[in-house]
């Protein structure tokens, strides 16, 4: 494994998983060998937080239909990936409830997909 990938910077593993995202989506990456990646990149804090920065924020369908073999890596990652989840499963209420109390219904739609 290369040493980008094994202590990505955050703009490092953002681009690096949109990467692998894109040809996912284009069906040129299998659900295992995204799996296989992915849980090499969340294996550092940085790496984790590019990845779920993009998964989560991006156009990717890959939340919509997590595959089996990402799920399986995701929960070996352990406590990490369980910290990351949560947070961004805060940040993304906290700011929908932000924008609906300002009134900002467009803001506060965005906020709740990235959920």
């Amino acid at each position: 494994m290369s040493d980008t990938l094994r202590e990505p910077s955050f703009p490092q593993a953002m681009e690096i998983a949109a990467q692998w995202l894109g040809l996912w989506e284009h069906g040129e990456l299998s659900d295992e060998v995204l799996a296989d990646r992915v849980g090499e990149l969340v294996a550092s804090r940085d790496g984790a937080r590019g990845f779920f920065v993009v998964a989560l924020a991006g156009d990717c369908p890959l939340m919509d239909r997590l595959p089996d073999p990402l799920v399986m890596a995701l929960r070996a990652a352990g406590a990490g990936v369980v910290d990351l989840t949560a947070r961004n499963l805060a940040m993304s209420t906290a700011m929908a409830l932000h924008h609906g109390r300002a009134g900002d219904e467009g803001q506060r739609g965005g906020a709740v997909d990235q959920v």
